[in-house]
């Protein structure tokens, strides 16, 4: 979401009740159906930015080194992106109302959020917006097996339906006419974007109000790994301005998850 910092506490209290109150409808059940519902419900209210929420945490230059359940995991921070910090008091006015609302949905641990790093400055200069940002996720239970994650990339697979990421010509034209028909506050999923041996991606957009300017749609594609026997959520969060960021934010995804597994071989 693109938010500035001015006034952001009282705008997000508001808009964060509402999401946690809607249910979603996916028709999965057991184990994975309750990682897909974290997945949709997290990441409402995550096109916001969100607090560490549980996590051991050690910042160095260009990663972060969490646990999640008592094991290590290296987390590379994408290339151009600099880190949020609790030590920042601007970073933490938001932090800490976002800890709350994702404390009170039961939803998943943060373990490490970034942000464009020009974004980032301007930002908390009060200059302007952030748009362009990604998170490191795990699950309330984050243990899982080969097993558990083909059923997940299965079942992601079958809601996932047609991929706007493949549309091309009339059909482009047509589901951008259809994203920008989207009311405020409204999400959709926007498909199963593809498998690969270490992850899966999915792609949802929400139509969001930017509190000093028009009504913004933002891209979230999202990528569910396993790292050391622990599912990850992996997202990357930009404005959307037409099909094409679909495909090159997906691109942009799939180096931090090659460069998360290379961080975390042995």
């Amino acid at each position: 979401m693109t938010w500035s910092a001015a006034n952001w506490t009282k705008n997000f209290r508001a808009w964060a009740a509402a999401r946690y109150a809607e249910q979603m409808g996916w028709d999965v059940v057991g184990v994975v159906g309750k990682l897909m519902r974290r997945i949709a419900i997290v990441t409402r209210v995550c096109a916001c930015l969100c607090l560490f929420l549980n996590a051991a945490s050690d910042a160095t230059a260009g990663q972060v080194k969490v646990k999640v359940e008592g094991v290590s995991i290296v987390l590379p921070i994408p290339a151009g992106f600099c880190e949020l910090t609790s030590g920042n008091p601007i970073d933490q006015g938001m932090l800490a109302t976002i800890g709350d609302a994702l404390a009170k949905a039961r939803g998943n641990q943060l373990l490490a959020m970034s942000a464009d790093c020009q974004q980032l400055a301007d930002w908390r200069e009060g200059r302007g917006l952030l748009g362009d940002y990604g998170q490191y996720q795990a699950p309330h239970t984050a243990s899982a097996n080969d097993e558990t994650f083909r059923q997940t990339c299965a079942a992601l697979r079958s809601q996932g339906g047609r991929s706007f990421a493949n549309l091309k010509g009339d059909a482009k034209t047509r589901m951008e006419e259809s994203v920008q028909q989207m009311k405020v506050n409204e999400q959709r999923f926007a498909g199963f974007l593809g498998e690969e041996g270490t992850a899966c991606y999915i792609a949802l957009l929400q139509r969001l109000k930017a509190e000093d300017g028009p009504d913004v749609t933002q891209l979230t594609v999202l990528a569910i790994t396993m790292v050391k026997g622990k599912f990850l959520f992996v997202n990357r969060y930009a404005p959307y301005a037409n099909a094409d960021t679909i495909n090159e934010t997906w691109a942009k995804l799939k180096l931090t998850i090659a460069a998360l597994h290379e961080a975390n071989r042995g």
